[in-house]
Order: structure tokens, then C-alpha cells, then sequence
């Protein structure tokens, strides 16, 4: 008897702009206080996200004062299970994704850019440039 054909994973990658050296990098509470950019990360992560979240600067010799040097990938893995796949073919697409993320520990691609934002590797821009509004859902 043949094994059964049926999708193992789903993966999606995308090429973030890796922030220049640290040093010239901004606070975005010091630069962006105000801004809708501002209260969209206050929304989103709170006191937390505007303390620890910066934005590229001008640049500097290190990143060719562009304030970006190189690029970085940024992943979402699906490892689906049958009902995930019946959600998607049933056209549910966001009863599927919220089964991912709750019952199979799925982690869609904002969460993981948000964690390297966090961590000063990439900037809110790039963010919400390929995840949509960082306080809205992703859209899928």
C-alpha cells in the first residue's frame, strides 16, 4: 500500500532590511513620540514595545549612511494537520489560521518580525511594510 500524498509544510520567507550599526539607531519614543507610528507599537505592545523599539537613523560610515546594512530572513512555517487543510479547502481561512496559531503552536510571520524588531534588528518600517499595521491582524 503507497503512503498517502498529502502537503508536510507550507513555508513563506521574506527579506527584511537588516538596521545599521546600533549606535546609529534612534528610540523611537524619542523620535516618534506623537506619531501614529507611535501609538500603533503603544497599542500593540505598550510601554514595552515604545522603550525598546528603534528606528534606522541616517546612517553611518559602518552601513554606508544608509541605515541598513544587508538583509535579513524572516519565516513562517505551517506544519498542517488534516483539519487545517480541510479549513483551508472549505475556504476558512481565518478559522485556519487561528487553529494554527492556537492548536498546532503556529507563528505567523509579524510575530517573528516583531521579536527581531524587538531585538533591534530590523525597524517597526520594515515591519509594517511586509506584516501590515503592526496593531491590526495580519492579513492573510
Amino acid at each position: 500500500m503507497k503512503p498517502a500524498r498529502t502537503i508536510r509544510s507550507v513555508s513563506y520567507s521574506a527579506s527584511f532590511a537588516k538596521t545599521g550599526a546600533p549606535s546609529a539607531n534612534s528610540s523611537l519614543e524619542k523620535t516618534k513620540e506623537g506619531t501614529p507610528e507611535f501609538e500603533r507599537l503603544r497599542n500593540a505592545l505598550g510601554d514595552y514595545g515604545i522603550e525598546n523599539v528603534y528606528v534606522s537613523g541616517p546612517g553611518c560610515k559602518a552601513c554606508g549612511y544608509k541605515g541598513f546594512k544587508g538583509r535579513m530572513a524572516v519565516d513562517e512555517i505551517i506544519l498542517p494537520d488534516s483539519r487545517f487543510l480541510r479549513l483551508m479547502i472549505d475556504n476558512e481561512t481565518a478559522k485556519a489560521i487561528d487553529y494554527w496559531v492556537s492548536e498546532l503552536n503556529g507563528r505567523p510571520l509579524k510575530d517573528a518580525a516583531i521579536e527581531r524588531m524587538i531585538k533591534g534588528q530590523i525597524d517597526m518600517d520594515e515591519v509594517e511594510r511586509w506584516c501590515g499595521l503592526i496593531d491590526q491582524r495580519p492579513v492573510y
